[in-house]
């Protein structure tokens, strides 16, 4: 994605973030580039006329609501935010590159392997939005970015939320037409939706044009509930995959967890890790909808994945290319060289991080002490051979986005075997988007034979072999970069330990999951602890889950203080619960807001614990707004405050919210309101049964009351 400069009124910092350009301005906000440290990150911001307009606010809250509930590494997650502020904003990990879009209008189509690589990646990011009740409802070609650390899914907008989204009515369009689903006007929010968006913007991706007959919107429309595809240049079997995903009746595709399945068994296939794929059932496309698993609260899942949305590698790139079984550019990207990635010994004492003492002390000086005459006091030794100097004022280039110069000077100090130097020009290489150039030094520093010395530090030969496994995942190579990921990850990169966590955890490779999320964890990378500590909830391990987010809440993740006081709560330790949920509330976290005024109210002070409900209720909490209801409907019998409540579960399209919304308006004497609430009921349910997401144990009592009260009593007296 193309940077611009600043505008005179933009400011110059958020949150600690300084903001460092433009990455695009839309109708309700603007997009922008920042760096904290050595991160960088994109930064949304409300433009200051959409703070007090309620669609402009509404969707940006939604979109940050959509991210906390999601943990995916094809997914761009959010690692910041403060909504709150007179401005409000969130911050996204940045991600380098070009979108899909760009990627085909300016270096053309994907090839088959490349083209099922991106297939399983966009299926992989679907199946993680799917099972936390979102639906994206805008996928195509722009919304996926080509980054270095995978192709990402982004723009969570207008995505529906189960239990949080209004509801949409018939006949309103929400979406992109030419990728738009048959469903997109009828009021519904469907996983199925998504599926058949991402199969139109994957034949983009093969293509290069619409498969639609498209001479104007409304031909394209009827083309799109009406015609077949239009596939001819795709190859048989990408045919074959996508036909069932673009079926125009939504109840017979494919899942997006089946489409992702079908798309690692094909990759196999291309990679001659399995002789073939029988794709009968495929074609037939005999739709089995997996459920999300049970050991996970919803609460507290969704509230602690906002930590975990982002596998965030600490280097930011540019590239033409991703990651994790994903699209690479060109073959000449990739070395053709056959990979022999054996185990790296770790090296004797020396190679412990530290750069070799220059020969000139007034170079070294100038430089760690971080003053302006680098260049000119560093030259002289550099000029005569001196490794670190060479390396310094490649640094001092490198640090000012002088990248044509750094660039001269590491490839000096990489021609004379230094990794420093090395390493710091394949980030150079990153940041000009030459793929070819840094493709190959990347190679030739993973495959090193000179290792580890006083000016080639560990991290540096890990920081390599990490590269090099995620340059070889994206060109399919899976089992030769899981092995340099293997020892990049011994030789202490925290990054590559929390990748092979999250491969495995997708392999149900229960062993492997916990044996790499735990030495990301256990080298202190926080996105390792977040990954564990969502693995532990998932497989039930409540004393790994506990332990993790001790160590992350006393590390002060904000986010995890709050779910860490939910878990306390839910084990009704009401003191360990306010503990920690007053420090996350000392740092404005919604969940804290909320656990605090539960507590607050369990002890008996119940003015000041519907105070802080009602916070944390006004910043979307629905666990919140559940509580204020059940107070006002049960404890106080105050049915037409409860009313109020329950009204904004029911707008949320909250199963159980709008059943008990119903039967408030009928005893407050709106039964015309409570009758069509209670049809909202029998559509929320039978939505339910037709998404796989329906729980009898829950659901079946309410569905049962609502349908004998319609056939008994609303259809008689509101009879059409």
């Amino acid at each position: 994605m193309a940077m611009e400069p600043k505008k005179p009124h933009d400011p110059e910092f958020l949150g600690g973030w300084r903001i460092t350009g433009r990455l695009g301005e839309g109708g309700f906000g603007t997009v922008f580039i920042a760096e904290k440290g050595a991160r960088k990150a994109a930064i949304k911001v409300v433009r200051d006329a959409s703070v007090t307009d309620t669609n402009g606010s509404d969707r940006f809250h939604l979109e940050i609501a959509a991210l906390q509930k999601l943990t995916d590494p094809f997914i761009a997650g959010v690692i910041d935010s403060d909504l709150d502020a007179e401005v409000p904003w969130f911050a996204t990990e940045f991600i380098n590159g070009p979108t899909l879009e760009e990627k085909v209008k300016y270096e053309g189509t994907l090839e088959e392997r490349q083209w099922f690589n991106l297939a399983a990646n966009i299926f992989h990011a679907l199946k993680t939005t799917h099972l936390a009740g979102v639906v994206h409802k805008d996928v195509k070609p722009s919304n996926i970015i080509l980054g270095e650390t995978g192709n990402k899914l982004i723009d969570f907008g207008i995505a529906h939320i189960s239990g949080l989204t209004r509801k949409v009515n018939i006949g309103d369009f929400e979406g992109s037409l030419p990728y738009s689903s048959p469903e997109s006007s009828t009021g519904k929010s469907l996983p199925g939706m998504d599926v058949f968006s991402a199969a139109v913007t994957l034949a983009f991706a093969g293509l290069g044009r619409t498969i639609w007959k498209s001479n104007s919107e409304l031909q394209m429309s009827r083309s799109i509930n009406e015609d077949e595809p239009d596939l001819e240049g795709l190859s048989d079997l990408q045919q074959t995959f996508l036909k069932p995903l673009l079926n125009k009746n939504i109840s017979d595709r494919p899942s997006s967890d089946q489409a992702y399945e079908t798309c690692l068994r094909i990759l196999q296939k291309l990679e001659g890790t399995r002789d073939d794929v029988d794709l009968r059932s495929w074609k037939r496309a005999t739709k089995r909808i997996r459920k999300s698993n049970p050991a996970i609260k919803v609460g507290t899942a969704g509230i602690f994945l906002l930590a975990l949305a982002s596998i965030s590698f600490y280097f930011n790139s540019h590239s033409s290319t991703s990651s994790n079984r994903e699209v690479k550019i060109s073959p000449s990207a990739i070395p053709t060289t056959s990979i022999q990635a054996s185990k790296v010994t770790t090296p004797s004492p020396v190679g412990t991080g530290k750069i070799k003492a220059s020969t000139s002390q007034e170079c070294e000086n100038e430089y760690l002490g971080k003053g302006p005459n680098v260049l000119t006091l560093c030259l002289s030794s550099a000029n005569a051979g001196d490794k670190t100097s060479i390396y310094y004022i490649g640094r001092s280039y490198y640090d000012n986005q002088n990248y044509k110069e750094a660039e001269k000077w590491f490839l000096r100090g990489a021609i004379k075997q230094d990794l420093n130097s090395t390493r710091y020009l394949i980030e150079t290489y990153t940041q000009e988007a030459n793929t070819t150039e840094r493709d190959r030094w990347t190679k030739i520093c993973a495959d090193t034979s000179y290792g580890a010395t006083d000016t080639s530090p560990i991290k540096d030969i890990a920081y390599c072999k990490m590269m090099e496994g995620l340059i070889l995942t994206r060109a399919g190579a899976t089992k030769q970069s899981i092995l340099y990921l293997t020892d990049a990850a011994d030789l202490g990169n925290g990054d590559a330990a929390t990748y092979l966590g999250i491969y495995y955890r997708d392999l149900d490779d229960k062993v492997n999951a916990l044996k790499w999320l735990t030495r990301a964890s256990e080298l202190g990378n926080n996105n390792g602890i977040n990954a564990l500590i969502g693995y532990a909830m998932k497989i039930g391990d409540d004393a790994l889950t506990m332990k993790w987010l001790l160590v992350s809440a006393n590390s002060g993740n904000q986010v995890n203080m709050g779910v860490l006081a939910e878990e306390y709560y839910f084990k009704k330790d009401s003191v360990s619960a306010k503990k920690w949920a007053t420090k996350g509330f000392s740092f404005g976290d919604i969940t804290s807001t909320f656990i605090l005024g539960a507590v607050t109210y369990d002890v008996g002070q119940q003015d000041q614990g519907k105070s802080l409900l009602i916070k944390a209720a006004n910043k979307g909490n629905i666990e919140a707004i559940r509580m204020l209801g059940n107070i006002y409907r049960i404890n106080e019998k105050n049915y037409t405050e409860a009313a109020v409540w329950y009204e904004k579960l029911a707008s949320r399209n909250d199963f159980t919210g709008t059943a008990i919304y119903s039967s408030l308006l009928f005893l407050l004497g709106k039964d015309q309101d409570s009758c069509t609430y209670n049809d909202k009921v029998l559509s929320l349910g039978n939505q339910a049964k037709a998404n796989g997401t329906y729980d009898a144990t829950t659901m079946d009592t309410f569905m049962s009351s609502a349908q004998t009260t319609s056939d008994s009593y609303c259809s008689k007296l509101y009879k059409k």
